[in-house]
């Protein structure tokens, strides 16, 4: 931001138009990049002339996206150009879109390697028995270990007592409400959902089960179940059950 900053303020003939960055996130996808997003809303607005950016891989991860996306302001009226500096390209030179194509397929397959390479280590974890623990209604979590939370522990207790008195969900929904018990995110109501996955959640008998769910697309970064397409891996006993 420095860098950008006294760059352009030292050019007479620009103008500074904002810092667009999005701390953190992904570039494989555009979507959750709130200050990217902007930014074109300021490109369609006419508030930006040029984009400076130090790579192709600061742009956009993901080829279609960097390169529909530097296309459609090439394509505006004025038309928005983007200066990448470390790879000497600006996409308004003629002969641009094929050296465009090839770096951002170069950021996309680095960002696959990166993708595989934390995949394979996180279950090589779970191969050693090394889970991944949240936090959990009902426990106090340190670190990997869990236990029982005196605060909480016998609300999960009592749903699961509600159970085995035949109440339905929704009768255990009420129940919550008259004895005015709040739900694990302090809200008045408790949902459905939340009480069928205190119901189905195998770590509420003490044990774990890694891998339930995967990423199967890097880019749509969508978690889907685990039905079979990869191991999972199961710890009998491994914290206090409720």
């Amino acid at each position: 931001k420095e860098y950008y900053t006294d760059k352009i303020m030292s050019n007479p003939v620009w103008t500074m138009a904002g810092i667009f960055a999005d701390k953190g996130i992904t570039g494989t996808s555009v979507k959750k990049r709130e200050d990217f997003m902007r930014m074109i809303r300021h490109c369609r607005q006419r508030k930006i002339d040029v984009v400076l950016t130090k790579s192709v891989s600061r742009f956009a991860r993901n080829t279609v996206d960097c390169v529909s996306t530097c296309r459609m302001l090439k394509n505006l009226n004025p038309p928005v150009g983007v200066l990448f500096e470390a790879d000497g390209l600006h996409t308004l030179a003629s002969n641009s879109e094929l050296q465009l194509n090839l770096l951002s397929t170069l950021a996309q397959s680095e960002s696959e390697t990166k993708s595989l390479a934390v995949k394979w280590g996180i279950r090589k974890r779970f191969a050693r028995g090394i889970p991944r623990i949240v936090d959990l209604y009902g426990y106090l979590r340190e670190g990997r270990d869990l236990a029982e939370d005196p605060v909480t522990s016998h609300v999960v207790r009592m749903i699961y007592g509600w159970v085995l008195m035949r109440y339905s969900i929704s009768e255990i929904r009420d129940l919550l409400h008259i004895y005015h018990i709040p739900s694990p995110q302090g809200k008045e109501f408790w949902s459905h959902a939340t009480i069928l996955y205190i119901l189905s959640n195998e770590r509420y008998a003490g044990n774990v089960t890694m891998q339930k769910t995967f990423v199967q697309d890097l880019f749509s970064h969508k978690s889907v179940k685990n039905r079979g397409q990869l191991p999972k891996y199961e710890i009998i006993d491994y914290h206090p059950k409720l």
